[in-house]
């Protein structure tokens, strides 16, 4: 093969990768942007749901998630789409970038899997257990779980604060820290934690013995299952494109077995956007509750409780599983 040749397949597979990654990653910032939003929205104004201390979590994993898919995805699909490096224009937004886009992606699935965890509290027949986590106790893991992913990473704002927006003066071990630390939070770990829990909180509602529990546990069941799809869907390519680059990162690379490997992490990294965009459809696909409370949130008439009368006094404890699915 020609070096002509080599050269033109190798433009070829860069112009390639630019275009289906910034595409795809437009098109789920714009769902992403609505559904974490309408979640906000819909947790925050239904007072049951904001008075749950899951709802913290959950509130906190959307927040993040919009942070996250604004400041890396959005500069990076404008960056290949236009030629124009937003991050060069802005100082201030390169830090930004930098700072609470690592921070937003590992707070995002932390605050996921605190959320698992939760539920496979709140369903066990254990009442110690269901105790476990307050509103209280939620808000103080929260901050407490934002200063660790948060202060770790500060010295971005020092490295990233030239014109060009590259690192200058980091030292090769905080790179290669920033690099393991995001990867390990952010893609390798959350994955079997969620799977676990959810396998786990199945497990105690399949134990629950509930004389009216038809309805709930047909809720729960549902959004327990899209949850272990979406974690089967994401988890896998984004695992792999996590793992691929550390292991091969003594390897030396041709031009074109860079540019190959560049199209494959990209289009590997695609699903994994949805963690982070399809929390909102999912729940509202799972769950008629909570497509009712998305509804009533959007009315104009005030509603502050989500509708219990079909159960029992005994189901109460596992009133939270209605209305908050898990995520991916």
């Amino acid at each position: 093969m020609s070096n002509t040749t080599i050269s033109s397949e190798i433009l070829d597979l860069q112009l390639a990768s630019r275009m289906i990654f910034s595409y795809a990653v437009l098109v789920f910032i714009a769902f992403g942007t609505v559904g974490n939003l309408l979640n906000i929205f819909v947790f925050i104004r239904i007072k049951v749901l904001r008075q749950m201390p899951n709802s913290v979590f959950l509130l906190t994993s959307f927040i993040a998630s919009l942070v996250q898919i604004w400041t890396t995805r959005f500069s990076a699909a404008f960056h290949n789409l236009t030629g124009v490096d937003l991050l060069k224009q802005s100082s201030f937004y390169c830090e930004i970038r930098w700072l609470f886009g690592r921070t937003g992606a590992t707070i995002s699935m932390a605050s996921i899997c605190l959320s698992s965890i939760n539920r496979f509290l709140m369903t066990s027949q254990n009442v110690r257990y269901r105790q476990v986590v307050t509103m209280r106790c939620a808000r103080m893991t929260v901050i407490v779980m934002i200063l660790i992913f948060l202060i770790p990473l500060i010295p971005d704002i020092v490295y990233y604060s030239g014109p060009g927006c590259t690192p200058t003066g980091s030292p090769y071990w905080y790179r290669q820290y920033t690099m393991y630390f995001n990867q390990i939070f952010s893609n390798i770990v959350p994955g079997p934690v969620l799977a676990i829990f959810g396998i786990l909180t199945w497990r105690n509602l399949r134990s629950v013995r509930v004389i009216q529990r038809n309805r709930l546990e047909e809720q729960v069941n549902r959004m327990i299952l899209a949850e272990l799809v979406m974690i089967c869907i994401t988890a896998i390519p984004t695992i792999i494109g996590a793992i691929y680059p550390l292991v091969t990162v003594s390897i030396t690379k041709s031009q074109l077995r860079v540019a190959q490997d560049s199209l494959w992490l990209n289009i590997l990294a695609i699903p994994g956007i949805t963690t982070y965009c399809a929390s909102f459809y999912v729940f509202y696909a799972a769950s008629s509750a909570y497509r009712k409370n998305v509804r009533t949130a959007l009315s104009c008439k005030k509603h502050n409780r989500i509708e219990t009368q079909d159960y029992t006094q005994q189901q109460n404890a596992l009133i939270p599983m209605k209305t908050i699915a898990l995520r991916g």
